[in-house]
């Protein structure tokens, strides 16, 4: 799809070494208990994969909570610098124990890093506990790197399915391709409602740019 190759990340119980295996798109990594540890592991060991076996300017590193117009982003990449470049949504963090210090970092669900970068990250990963979560724990290990603050068009405040959703959810959308944004964020509602918002946003999302783009085709 637009030429870029797409993974999806999974620690797995049966994988019980250090090594990551590789099935058609998706990468395996060991199962961890502790889900920051579970997850920074499988981050780490995909970012040295990638370096060591494909050729890039960028890698972005995302969640399923995401969606990309991926057309616009390759648009925006082929503006951007190709070194130091670490940028997307841009979140800020209480530092513990430095009263009114605030630690900022670029979110989990839309991390884009240029290549020259990823050594330094993969070098620092003995230094930086893993008791942070990925995305605090990059932001730690570029510490010395400007932050690229980037839009993101958010679908985290629906709390159930009213009169005007789709026309909500449609304007929402449109509005954020009027402002040239490409990353959505959809995490909507409880736990017993999200799977039906979310899934429906996501359908609208589909609809708009992947549907229609087939039938143009």
């Amino acid at each position: 799809m637009h030429g870029i190759p797409i993974y999806f990340l999974r620690a797995a119980p049966g994988v019980v070494d250090d090594n990551l295996y590789i099935d058609g798109d998706c990468l395996y990594t060991k199962w961890i208990d502790n889900f920051a540890h579970r997850i920074n592991d499988k981050t780490f060991k995909a970012l040295q994969y990638c370096f060591e076996n494909l050729e890039f300017d960028y890698i972005l590193r995302t969640n399923l909570s995401s969606f990309y117009r991926l057309n616009v982003l390759i648009k925006f990449l082929q503006e951007t610098p190709r070194v130091g470049f670490y940028a997307g949504p841009v979140n800020f963090l209480k530092i513990e124990g430095e009263e009114g210090r605030m630690f900022d970092y670029v979110s989990g669900s839309g991390i884009r890093l240029s290549r020259d970068l990823i050594p330094i990250v993969l070098s620092k990963q003995s230094t930086i506990s893993y008791d942070y979560i990925d995305d605090v724990w990059l932001g730690m290990a570029l510490l010395e790197c400007p932050r690229h603050s980037l839009a993101r068009c958010d679908f985290i405040d629906i709390e159930d399915v009213g009169a005007n959703f789709i026309l909500m959810i449609a304007q929402r959308i449109a509005d954020a391709e009027t402002r040239g944004e490409f990353h959505f964020r959809i995490k909507n509602g409880g736990a017993q409602t999200r799977f039906i918002l979310d899934s429906l946003v996501f359908g609208m999302l589909a609809s708009r740019y992947i549907l229609a783009n087939a039938v143009d085709s």
